[in-house]
């Protein structure tokens, strides 16, 4: 009986241990300044593919499925805070409607936002890919996608 309570505890420690590696910590505006802009974020949005660049310059090229498109980012208050000209109820594009911040943690790749208690996730790649990049995404995340 002692063996099996030390090899329950060590695989409870070894599980602790594996599992706090994966914690995704919370980044600071430096942190979300030097770790994801210059680098596409990849994901799936209310069932919709896109593809993300943030340049340095405060732009956000950006693609999807259909169409490519432009938005802005800012940090305000260690937030990643992002505007696109894509409302259809937006006369003026050539400014944003609106600005969207969001808590931003890494862990690995995966990026996690955190704003007013939604949360959704996305993947980082270094540097700005755009062709052919929906192979890097996971079969399974396509497959979870709504039709259009």
């Amino acid at each position: 009986m002692p063996a099996i309570k030390y090899l329950a505890s060590s695989l409870l420690f070894l599980l602790l241990l594996y599992t706090g590696g994966l914690a995704a910590d919370e980044l600071s505006g430096a942190e979300i300044r030097a770790r994801v802009v210059g680098n596409t974020i990849i994901g799936i949005e209310d069932g919709k593919y896109y593809e993300e660049f943030l340049q340095p310059n405060g732009v956000i090229a950006g693609r999807s499925n259909r169409e490519s498109y432009r938005g802005w980012w800012r940090v305000e208050h260690h937030k990643l805070c992002v505007a696109y000209d894509l409302d259809d109820d937006q006369n003026d594009s050539t400014q944003p409607k609106r600005w969207d911040c969001a808590a931003v943690e890494l862990s690995g790749e995966r990026l996690t936002w955190k704003d007013d208690g939604e949360v959704s996730h996305a993947k980082l790649y270094p540097g700005r890919i755009f062709a052919g990049i929906r192979a890097l995404v996971k079969p399974s995340a396509q497959a979870a996608r709504k039709p259009d």
